[in-house]
């Protein structure tokens, strides 16, 4: 019986000593996260850990090069290469054909002689100057049309009224070319419109133009902002689409052109430096930006006099 009861005891003196501990570690653990809060500080949770994405920034930067497929910039008088990219490179010339256009023109045509505009050619697509068909339209102003307005109605009566077709006209724009040294151009129409088989070049484009300026009535109508169109009932003003007259000094005349196929294509003539040059390019998708930085390729005088002076050196020396 004494056994028993000193088990009991022992039982109960253990039970008790679990329950109270359990009562101090309920009553500690809470002051415990109290204090860690009073002081700031708490325990990083766990949180399951995932990969950042990096999102780039589509900005749009200033960019340098020149995005013409083909590009050349050449002396007008002596005809050296100051800056070139794949200049022989061929492409679809677009607007800028209507150089060779309107020089023909000016060849076979009397400036005051009217001329008669064809159902075809009043349905020829933009841009045009909406010519009214089976009526007749002075020469003078057609050839402004084309070459400032750059209107495929009026290039379509020029040539027809030239050679009577645009067909012809067109080879008769590919003999003139070849004859001046353009022998990379094709010419399959009198507008410049996307056309298989037609195609022409950077290189050949400032030859064109080069021979377009030597005549000074073309060279006057190139360097005009707007003009005057006489129509059938009133007087039209058209103004010139080559913006290089008023936004780049030193220009001296120029075509602009577009074709979804071409690209923006440009050929004009400035004077930098004392001298004439002609800049021409192809395919390019920033027409002004791509201008003005060829224009930056001009050097000065002085760079050209010392590379010549060691070139003669350097030839002396070796012979």
């Amino acid at each position: 019986m004494i056994l028993k009861k000193v088990d009991l005891s022992l039982r109960l003196s253990l039970w008790l000593k679990l329950i109270l501990l359990l009562f101090v570690w309920s009553t500690l653990v809470p002051l415990s996260a109290q204090a860690e809060a009073k002081q700031g500080y708490s325990q990083p949770k766990k949180t399951k850990k995932y990969k950042k994405k990096r999102h780039r920034r589509h900005v749009r930067r200033w960019r340098p090069y020149v995005t013409a497929r083909s590009a050349i910039v050449m002396d007008a008088d002596t005809g050296q290469i100051y800056y070139q990219k794949a200049p022989r490179r061929p492409g679809q010339p677009a607007s800028t054909i209507k150089v060779l256009t309107a020089l023909l023109a000016l060849e076979y045509l009397d400036e005051e002689a009217y001329v008669y505009v064809s159902r075809n050619a009043a349905r020829m697509p933009k841009s045009k100057v909406y010519l009214r068909p089976r009526h007749f339209y002075r020469a003078r102003d057609l050839i402004y049309a084309c070459l400032l307005k750059s209107a495929n109605d009026a290039s379509v009566a020029l040539a027809e009224a030239v050679a009577g077709s645009e067909k012809a006209f067109a080879q008769m724009m590919t003999a003139y070319a070849r004859a001046i040294g353009a022998k990379d151009t094709i010419c399959k129409t009198a507008t410049g419109l996307t056309a298989p088989g037609q195609q022409t070049t950077a290189y050949d484009l400032a030859i064109i133009f080069r021979q377009a300026m030597e005549n000074p009535r073309l060279a006057s109508m190139l360097s005009r902002r707007r003009a005057t169109l006489r129509g059938v009932r009133k007087v039209h003003l058209i103004h010139s689409h080559n913006q290089a007259l008023w936004l780049f000094r030193g220009c001296l005349g120029g075509k602009t052109g577009y074709t979804a196929v071409a690209g923006r294509t440009y050929v004009g003539m400035f004077k930098r430096h004392g001298r004439r040059v002609i800049i021409a390019f192809l395919g390019s998708r920033s027409l002004w930006r791509d201008l003005g930085r060829l224009l930056r390729k001009v050097p000065p005088k002085t760079y050209v006099a010392r590379k010549n002076r060691r070139s003669a050196k350097g030839s002396a020396k070796g012979g």
